[in-house]
């Protein structure tokens, strides 16, 4: 029960702050005691301020062992642009190629000015 409400404590905490639309519940205490995940939804329900608990959903994790990974390939495929498109870029970023055509080019590296 101690867990289960330094836990619950702490979803309830960041639900508060950062009013999220879904909170997943997972890592290795979660998959070793399922059992705790009830007790940790009374415990936020208990700490949770009404409009933010009211608005979240809590679900758990199907990653299993695999959300770091998982987590990290996202993150690197938010910071890479896969698709070059014109329309996706500033005006200030394309360059017309000099041919008669609509295709452009970008000539500035992600990030830089």
């Amino acid at each position: 029960d101690e867990v289960a409400a330094y836990v619950g404590t702490a979803a309830a905490n960041l639900i508060n702050i950062l009013n999220p639309r879904m909170l997943v519940l997972g890592g290795s205490i979660i998959r070793a005691l399922p059992s705790l995940v009830p007790r940790i939804e009374a415990e936020i329900r208990r700490r949770a301020m009404a409009v933010p608990f009211s608005a979240v959903q809590i679900v758990p994790s199907q990653l299993k062992g695999n959300a770091v990974p998982v987590g990290a390939a996202a993150f690197l495929l938010s910071q890479v642009s896969v698709v070059d498109s014109p329309a996706l870029r500033s005006p200030a970023a394309v360059v017309d190629d000099g041919a008669h055509s609509s295709t452009s080019r970008q000539v500035t590296r992600r990030g830089s000015v």
